[in-house]
């Protein structure tokens, strides 16, 4: 099965249990967004591509939470393969 049929089958399947929304989801890139303990929006974007992918930052003021990297709207994300940025 080549990579584009599976991540057709992950993205539909994903959609199907609730995982994600059309506003949520431009495959293989996911976006996803919670608030934690303190009150702040927490974003995530996942890799579900056995590349590497890139994307867009659209949102406000923000750091990468394993390289505390500052991020701004508008800059680029590099995701590894299977990763977040």
């Amino acid at each position: 099965m080549s990579d584009e049929i599976q991540m057709k089958i992950v993205a539909n399947k994903a959609k199907e249990i609730g995982l994600v929304d059309d506003n949520q989801i431009y495959y293989p890139v996911v976006t996803r967004s919670g608030i934690n303990d303190l009150g702040k929006t927490i974003r995530y974007y996942l890799n579900y591509s056995g590349n590497e992918q890139s994307g867009v930052y659209n949102f406000g003021k923000g750091t990468e939470m394993f390289t505390n990297k500052g991020f701004g709207k508008g800059d680029s994300l590099t995701l590894k393969p299977w990763g977040v940025p």
